[in-house]
């Protein structure tokens, strides 16, 4: 997606495909920060005007340095299918 690849060039973080239809990203920020990138994100997704409208749902969180790989993606996993439950282009950052 070329909007996360113009993110990857900038200092906010790095994106990743995860598969299929699933990204994850590493964000070095706050997280008033983070939401602020979502949004512009976001906001960069409904520019293109694709129809139908192409969306996307977000979960996010601090990285526990404490837990493995898996466990952090678990639990941001967790977070994703929250926010997929609330409806497309919804987010939840803890």
């Amino acid at each position: 997606m070329d909007i996360l690849k113009e993110m990857n060039n900038n200092p906010e973080g790095i994106f990743f495909r995860i598969g299929g239809d699933e990204f994850s990203g590493l964000i070095n920020r706050s997280k008033t920060e983070v939401e602020e990138i979502l949004k512009k994100i976001y906001g960069d997704l409904i520019k293109i005007g694709l129809s139908p409208q192409l969306s996307i749902s977000t979960g996010a969180k601090n990285l526990d340095i404490s837990k493995n790989y898996l466990e952090n993606y678990a639990n941001t996993d967790k977070l994703l299918y929250e926010a997929k439950l609330k409806g497309k282009g919804c987010y939840i950052l803890k």
